[in-house]
Parts: C-alpha cells; structure tokens; sequence
C-alpha cells in the first residue's frame, strides 16, 4: 500500500440490525402518521410538531453515528461516520484479530444495540470495555492499542482487513 493508498472495506449490516432497524423505523413512522392524522385536525399543531421532533431527532443522532464504511491507509485505521469519524493511528495499534464466536454486549455503556448497528462504549466477555463501531456481528475484528484502549470493527472482509493492518504494523 503506498503512502496515498486507501482501502475502503463496506460495513452491511447484519440481519438482526436490519430489523431492529426496520422495526424501530415502522414504528415511529406509524406513531408520527397518527400524531398527524390526530393532533393536525384538533389544531394541535406545535404539539405534532414537538411529537415529530422528539421522533425524529434520535433516530437522526444514531444515523449521524453510526459506521458507513472503514478506511484503511497508511497511517490510521479510520472509522467513516458522518459526525465524528474515529483515527486509530496504526502506530498505536498491537493486536488485531478476529473474534469468533457469538458477539454478546453485555452491557451497553452508551450507544446503540442495532439502530443502523452495535456502536457505543460496551463492556465484552472475555474481552473488557471497548468502543464498538460494528454493523455485523458475525464479522467482529478486535484492535487493541498500546494505550489499552480496545475498539471493535466489523469490516465486510475481516480476513482481508486484518491481514492489511497486519503487514502495515510490521512496516512502522
């Protein structure tokens, strides 16, 4: 990979957070047309309105958050989200490998369990307090870095991803 190189590996989401995703969206959908068929009529208007807002505006953070897509380049692996993309400097990192096995959260210190993906600050059995920016569970790469912090990725190619990091760990 030359110093101007990227590699851009997908993020799809995997089954579960396709429905959770669907789901919550139906519904929400489903409860912002009844606000307008109901509260419009009766003049309620500001009150539809704050229904609406109260409705849309998490749905729009988690969007906002969640992982699109990684990039891999010479000197970070970086996480692609529309607000706050995340740089793990490749001089930081020393160990990457795959995590096999059912990805079971135990518990969520914040962020999402499967609206648009698994990302946030979760603690992992075996493994301790991570940042996950997963979008499939049954793709799970685990980077640790030399500062301790642990991050969880889910690229569409793990294989692939973690041979990558791996040659360029061996470069620094």
């Amino acid at each position: 990979m030359s110093s101007r190189a990227r590699r851009t590996f997908k993020a799809p989401l995997d089954r579960a957070s396709k429905a959770i995703t669907s789901l919550v969206l139906g519904l929400l959908a489903s409860i912002a047309m009844w606000a307008g068929l109901d509260l419009i009529p009766r003049g309620l208007i500001l009150e539809c309105l704050a229904l609406v807002v109260l409705i849309v505006a998490p749905i729009l953070i988690a969007y906002l958050f969640a992982p699109r897509h990684y990039i891999l380049t010479e000197e970070a692996i970086e996480v692609d989200r529309v607000l706050k993309p995340v740089r793990i400097p490749i001089s930081e990192v020393d160990e990457v490998r795959a995590l096999r096995g059912r990805f079971s959260l135990h518990s969520r210190l914040w962020g999402s369990g499967g609206l648009f993906g698994y990302y946030g600050v979760f603690t992992v059995e075996g493994v301790g307090v991570v940042r996950a920016y997963v979008t499939h569970r049954g793709k799970i790469v685990y980077i640790g870095t030399r500062s301790g912090r642990a991050y969880l990725v889910s690229p569409d190619e793990e294989a692939l991803f973690i041979q990558s990091v791996e040659a360029l760990m061996r470069r620094r």
